[in-house]
Order: C-alpha cells, then structure tokens, then sequence
C-alpha cells in the first residue's frame, strides 16, 4: 500500500499532464522501432512484474485476499493504472487523472486484502 501510495502522492503533485511513458510509445508505434528496442521495454514491464509480483505472493502468504487472484496479475494491474491513466490525463488535459486513478487502484488493493 506504501509502495501506491507514494506514487500517488507524487503523481498528485503534477502541475500538468504527465508526458506520458516512453516504452509505451514504443510498443504503440512498435512498427517504427526494431525488434532490440521493443525487448527492451517488454524487459522492463516484465521486471517490474516479476518484482511486484513476488511482493503480492508473499503479502498473500500472511493476508490471504477476499478472492482468488494471481500475484502477477495484480502486479500488471499497476502498469495498466498507469499507462492507462497517462492516456486520459493527456486527453483531458487533467494532471490529477494519474494519482486519482491511483488512489482507486490502492482502494481495491486494500478491499482485497482487507
């Protein structure tokens, strides 16, 4: 929760919208980059949910959640939050998009593991 929360709080602190993320550029005008370039952004979301999800099975080892649900999905969850709330912040010119998207991402984590 600390770990959402801190980037919530800095996503809260944006005077303008997020520029967005650079990898995702990538992958969406993937026919523009070879194939090195494009290992390297699926290396660094595969990172992050190899760590994140690591984190959420040894939470569910001590706080079982309210239901079934895989680690490492929850870990891809927060790049979506992300990736998809750059997406709108941009579209409506609204830089409190990220961390209220954020904040709903750490609310269903914590019903979750109520």
């Amino acid at each position: 929760m600390a770990f959402v929360e801190l980037f919530e709080k800095e996503m809260s602190e944006l005077e303008g919208p997020h520029p967005g993320c650079l990898f995702a550029s990538y992958i969406a005008e993937s026919e523009l980059f070879g194939p090195e370039t494009l290992a390297v952004a699926r290396n660094a979301m595969e990172l992050w949910k190899v760590v994140l999800g690591e984190k959420f099975a040894q939470v569910m080892e001590t706080h079982p959640p309210a239901f079934e649900v895989d680690p490492q999905s929850l870990a891809d969850a927060i790049t979506v939050v992300f990736e998809g709330s750059f997406i709108v912040s941009k579209t409506y010119r609204d830089p409190g998009a990220i961390s209220e998207h954020l904040a709903h991402y750490r609310r269903y984590l914590e019903l979750l593991f109520a």
